[in-house]
């Protein structure tokens, strides 16, 4: 009974543990990633979307902001510091977001604005001017 049990031991051992020099997994014996038991539970998970390009802008409607700058420092656009501080002597208040985008071909500024009332005006400004065209 005794050589029973050891023979059944070392053929239970020979069954899990790999073969010398064996480099693949073993499939069909015992669980485990390293056997391979668990696959038909594994989910495949879809590949990651590429990453975003940093000169690539967020949408059509807005110009990157690096091509902002450059038009500020050439003199093509009005600073933003410059139509803020014309904003706050229009409606005291503070800024929320600033976007550039195009209307009619030509860039403007549109500056979200909250007054001191909490009342949230969009204001729509010339960026090569700095000049107010309107509310939304």
């Amino acid at each position: 009974m005794r050589q029973f049990a050891k023979l059944l031991v070392v053929l239970l051992m020979a069954a899990v543990m790999p073969a010398v020099g064996d480099a693949g997994p073993r499939r069909g014996l015992g669980f485990g990633f390293r056997h391979g038991g668990f696959e038909r539970f594994h989910r495949q998970w879809p590949p990651s979307p590429p990453p975003l390009q940093p000169w690539a802008a967020p949408g059509p409607w807005r110009v990157p902001q690096d091509a902002v700058r450059m038009g500020v420092r050439g003199g093509q656009l009005a600073p933003l510091s410059i139509v803020i501080s014309n904003l706050q002597r229009r409606a005291p208040g503070r800024q929320l977001d600033t976007a550039v985008e195009f209307e009619d071909g030509r860039p403007v500024y549109r500056v979200r604005w909250i007054t001191n009332q909490g009342r949230r005006i969009d204001y729509v400004i010339d960026a090569a001017s700095g000049r107010y065209i309107g509310e939304r």
